[in-house]
């Protein structure tokens, strides 16, 4: 009997032996086959879900920058204020008559522009006119340049956005006008929750670059990681800064964290109940955090692509599908079969307002975007280009095709109603023969609705 007890232990001692091996080879295979790959793929999801985030506040913070410019643009957009410039550089009036004369003028135009801190107006290198806090800031260029031009920078803890803009009659620069805004309310506004934005200047920028990840890597896209940080680093549109967002990776791997919770709590009911069990009940409630995760994806793809006044596609995600910038995979082939393409202008928009003021133009805008997208086929595509212009991308069609839609949309707007003025469109159709030449054929297309604005101009 003794002899039997004592292989009756061993064999029951071989046994535990056995039973924890397989225990833990089933904790290890099911570490490297289940729970690896699902915390990678949570993350790289969260990632993902940031970077629309992120690229939703650059491309606020570009619309924003946009709107300044064109808002100081069109200060000298007035025709009497013109006038009054012309009536100076002819010699009916003095400097100082010029100055009383527009003064008044201009500062009720600026009275309408949101942010403004200061601003001043030179006709002949004199000031006319200033307003508010002028900053010299020492890449600022206040010479006679032909374009208009921006900047961003810091005065003291207030990050501010300067531009200025020449005051031309045909192609001769008569002054400027340079206008500063206050950024930090935009700034306060998209940083209201868990991801926050700051502007850097380059020497902050190279610094963060230095702890790239390797998970996206595409063009002028940076994923940083910022010691307890995840961070989206990006250079803003026509300056030397960068816009830099960050979430804690504590919020960003929530998700992730939740199944490590989980997957710790499967191991000990491995242990003492069954392995089976405890595999489906993570792999259940991964799925959940797996299916809430992609649909906060498809909320933010709306936010990134979309132009928030029409809901057209964006200017920011038409570059980013030419360039390549696109995290979001599923949209890689949206552009195939496309082959003509029509750009598309009001006329008189700064007409419409000047006359009519801003929430006129944007009921225009928003209007021309309705009929635009019920002129073309669903799988076509309609972009916000700019201010007032707009662009369709067709697929699978030829020119007489192009030309229809052209002329259709031009019918549908003499059909509408609750307009002071009649609207108009001028338009330019160009093929595009090859995805890597849309920069040319946008070009061509630019330069044909142009000329048909000229006609215009000339049949008046």
């Amino acid at each position: 009997m003794g002899s039997y007890g004592g292989v009756m232990g061993e064999l029951l001692n071989r046994f535990k032996i056995l039973m924890a091996i397989l225990f833990i080879v089933g904790i290890v295979i099911s570490y490297f086959t289940i729970y690896l790959p699902m915390r990678t793929e949570l993350e790289k999801n969260s990632i993902e879900k940031f970077v629309l985030m992120a690229q939703l506040n650059d491309l606020i913070i570009n619309q924003y920058i946009e709107r300044c410019v064109d808002s100081v643009e069109a200060l000298f957009s007035r025709h009497v204020i013109k006038s009054r410039i012309e009536e100076y550089r002819k010699g009916f009036i003095n400097f100082q008559e010029l100055k009383d004369s527009v003064s008044s003028q201009y500062l009720e135009e600026l009275g309408t522009i949101k942010d403004v801190i200061g601003a001043k107006r030179v006709v002949d290198n004199q000031e006319v006119m200033s307003y508010g806090q002028i900053i010299n800031f020492n890449n600022t260029k206040e010479y006679n340049l032909g374009n208009t031009s921006y900047n961003v920078d810091f005065q003291g803890v207030d990050l501010l956005i300067s531009v200025y803009s020449p005051i031309k009659e045909e192609d001769e620069v008569l002054g400027y006008d340079i206008v500063y805004f206050d950024m930090n309310p935009i700034l306060r506004s998209i940083n209201n929750g868990d991801i926050k934005s700051f502007v850097l200047n380059t020497y902050e920028a190279e610094g963060r670059k230095k702890n790239k990840l390797d998970y996206i890597d595409i063009d002028d896209m940076h994923i940083i990681e910022d010691g307890y940080f995840i961070g989206y680093l990006y250079p803003i549109k026509g300056t030397d800064k960068f816009l830099y967002t960050r979430i804690s990776k504590r919020i960003l791997f929530s998700s992730a964290d939740e199944v490590t919770r989980l997957y710790l709590i499967g191991v000990v009911i491995v242990i003492f109940v069954f392995v089976v069990l405890t595999i489906w009940l993570t792999d259940k409630n991964t799925k959940k955090i797996l299916n809430k995760s992609q649909k906060s994806i498809l909320k933010y793809r709306e936010y990134a692509v979309k132009d928030s006044l029409t809901g057209v596609y964006s200017r920011f995600f038409l570059d980013g599908l030419i360039s390549g910038n696109i995290v979001d995979y599923e949209l890689e082939n949206i552009m195939k079969g496309i082959n003509y393409i029509i750009l598309i202008d009001i006329d008189n928009f700064k007409q419409i307002n000047d006359e009519y003021g801003h929430i006129a133009g944007d009921k225009t805008i928003k209007k021309i975007a309705e009929i635009l997208k019920l002129s073309v086929r669903e799988d076509d595509l309609v972009v916000r280009y700019g201010g007032d212009e707009f662009l369709i991308l067709l697929k699978n069609t030829n020119r007489e095709v192009a030309e229809k839609v052209l002329e259709r949309i031009k019918n549908k707007l003499k059909e509408i109603d609750g307009f002071d003025s009649p609207i108009t469109i001028s338009g330019g159709i160009e093929e595009l023969k090859d995805i890597s030449s849309i920069e040319e054929c946008l070009k061509s297309a630019d330069d044909k609705m142009y000329n048909v604005k000229r006609m215009k101009k000339v049949d008046v």
